[in-house]
């Protein structure tokens, strides 16, 4: 469903960014699913993991292009866009603060969102604080 497409896209959005250094560990994996369920409150973390499951098999098959591609058909209003670049310049900012190759992820969603770069600081700037 609809529905069912854009809360995939939440942990779509996440994983894209989490794997940009290379790869997601299952330590991190389990971390990302527990915070999506804390931080949406209406899963639980069992169905996010299924959706994290989904993300890293996506994204596996398709890389960072086809998946920034799924996610802007998936969540096509603005405001929706946005709250993704936040929550994943969110997951972008843990440990050591935004790397290169986790920041050319978030600039990589922002132009499939058809936003420019400023668009992208402010969100990050947002996701700083999540």
């Amino acid at each position: 469903s609809a529905e069912n497409a854009k809360k995939q896209s939440i942990f779509d959005a996440v994983y894209a960014v989490a794997a940009a250094d290379g790869s997601v560990s299952d330590a991190e994996r389990a971390k990302l699913a527990a915070g999506l369920s804390t931080m949406l409150g209406a899963i639980s973390e069992n169905e996010a993991q299924s959706f994290v499951a989904a993300a890293k098999e996506y994204y596996d098959a398709h890389g960072l292009e086809g998946t920034g591609k799924m996610i802007a058909d998936a969540v096509t209003d603005a405001d929706g866009r946005r709250s993704l670049l936040i929550l994943a310049s969110a997951v972008a900012w843990l440990d050591r603060g935004v790397g290169t190759k986790e920041g050319l992820a978030l600039q990589s969603l922002t132009r499939h969102f058809g936003f420019e770069i400023h668009e992208l600081h402010k969100c990050m700037a947002a996701g700083k604080w999540v």
